[in-house]
């Protein structure tokens, strides 16, 4: 295996550790591994967040654009998929699926692991991974070191042939930044989940925002319509107490007028009051 204390490759991991993304770390492992091996392209491969889909994440010397490229971890006809869960170099020709590896003849696979962590995929056992590989036009190399914490994480493909010296030395240049890679991926989806979070918190905050601007724009339309509808029974009680003020006014004036057309009534009443008067005083006579 490659020595840390090699310079190139010391610098190598330590330009991969400084990378703003796994984009570009991935853009300068695959241009390294090239200059290493002589390969004319070489793409890499990774899990996704799901662990479900390998997808391209880096690429060079492509004919066609790799972004829409994408492998489901479940297809095990698949070289690539077998290669990343076995972690387990394979040569092969051809038949490796999309048309963007269409012009991809002999190829050569170098798989990436990474530490483990709740979700991820099991290592598939030697055996399993001789089977699978014994259904498909491939020869098996030697298997990647295998660690106990050690999980599949993706596969780099670089077009052959290629020397075995080179071979092995761009296997141990993909061993030691595989850890680097997978430390700046969960950075990335870390900071995605954040983002995620902090986008919602936004949400939610300007949601209740609006529900105060709306209850605040709808608080004096609602104390202008009670000051309405107070108005509104005032003046029906202000007309009911005019129509009773009124009926009485129209019946006193009534009866004025009545007054004023019958004097002779009011004569009449006066002579009734005379007669009952000495009839009154008839009958004090007659009880002295």
């Amino acid at each position: 295996m490659a020595g840390v204390g090699d310079r190139a490759v010391a610098s190598l991991l330590s330009a991969l550790a400084e990378a703003p993304d796994v984009a570009a770390a991935a853009s300068k492992l695959l241009t390294q591994i090239a200059e290493h091996t002589g390969a004319k392209s070489a793409c890499m491969l990774r899990l996704d967040a799901s662990q479900e889909t390998l997808r391209v994440v880096a690429a060079l010397g492509l004919e066609a654009d790799p972004a829409p490229a994408g492998f489901a971890v479940g297809d095990a006809s698949n070289a690539l998929v077998i290669s990343t869960l076995t972690l387990t170099p394979l040569v092969g020709k051809g038949a490796l699926g999309p048309r963007v590896f269409a012009s991809i003849g002999t190829w050569m696979t170098l798989p990436m692991s990474q530490p483990r962590f709740p979700g991820s995929l099991e290592v598939l056992s030697p055996q399993r991974a001789a089977e699978l590989a014994a259904a498909l036009p491939v020869k098996m190399l030697e298997p990647v070191e295998r660690r106990p914490d050690a999980a599949p994480a993706g596969v780099i493909l670089i077009e052959g042939p290629v020397a075995d010296a080179a071979f092995v030395e761009a296997r141990d240049i993909a061993i030691l930044a595989s850890p680097i890679i997978a430390r700046l991926e969960a950075l990335e989806q870390a900071h995605a989940r954040s983002e995620a979070l902090a986008q919602q918190r936004d949400m939610r905050t300007a949601r209740a925002r609006l529900e105060l601007d709306v209850r605040g724009q709808l608080r004096p339309a609602a104390a202008q319509l009670a000051v309405v509808r107070d108005d509104n029974v005032d003046e029906r009680c202000f007309a009911d107490s005019s129509g009773v003020l009124g009926h009485r006014v129209e019946h006193r004036l009534d009866i004025a007028r009545r007054v004023r057309d019958h004097p002779q009534n009011l004569g009449d009443c006066g002579l009734l009051l005379q007669c009952l008067g000495k009839l009154a005083g008839t009958r004090l006579n007659l009880v002295e």
